[in-house]
C-alpha cells in the first residue's frame, strides 16, 4: 500500500510539473541600455547635438546610446514629444539643418509617420529624424538618431 501511495504522489507531481510548464524559461536579453536623463541641448561626448536646432515646443522625453553596426561606430537616440504634424516637423528640419552644415539626403513615408535623413557636411555622421504618431500621448513622437560613422 505504501508503494502505491508513493507512486501516486510521484505521478501527481509529474502531472503538475508538466501542466505548469516544467521547462526552464528562456532569458530575454536586449541590446538597449536604460534611458539616460539629459537636459535638452546637452551634447554627449563626440556628438554635435549643440548644432541641431530643437523643434519649437517639443518636450525632451528620453535619450540613450546604442551600439553601432558595420558602418556606424555608435548611435545616440533622443526622443521628443510634439503636438505638431509630422510634415511640419520634417519641414522645419529641412529648412533649418542646412544652416548647421547638414545636407538633406532623403525622405521616407512610414506606416505611422515620416522620416527625413541628413548627412553632415563636416563630419562622417548621419542624422535620421523619425516622426511617428504617439501611442500614449496626443500628437507625435520625434526620434532623432545621430550615427557616427567608423
Amino acid at each position: 500500500m505504501r508503494k502505491m501511495s508513493i507512486l501516486i504522489v510521484l505521478f501527481l507531481a509529474a502531472v503538475i510539473a508538466f501542466a505548469c510548464g516544467g521547462e526552464k524559461e528562456e532569458e530575454t536579453h536586449t541590446m538597449e541600455k536604460p534611458p539616460m536623463q539629459i537636459q535638452q541641448g546637452t551634447p554627449a561626448e563626440g556628438f554635435a547635438w549643440e548644432s541641431l536646432p530643437p523643434f519649437p515646443g517639443a518636450i525632451s522625453t528620453k535619450a540613450r546610446m546604442a551600439p553601432g553596426n558595420r558602418e556606424y561606430a555608435r548611435f545616440e537616440i533622443r526622443m521628443f514629444q510634439s503636438r505638431d504634424s509630422a510634415r511640419n516637423i520634417v519641414n522645419f528640419y529641412k529648412e533649418n539643418l542646412p544652416e548647421a552644415d547638414w545636407a538633406f539626403s532623403q525622405e521616407t513615408k512610414l506606416d505611422n509617420g515620416l522620416q527625413g535623413v541628413w548627412e553632415s557636411k563636416t563630419e562622417p555622421t548621419t542624422l535620421w529624424v523619425r516622426v511617428m504618431k504617439s501611442k500614449t500621448e496626443e500628437g507625435n513622437e520625434i526620434e532623432m538618431i545621430y550615427g557616427k560613422k567608423k
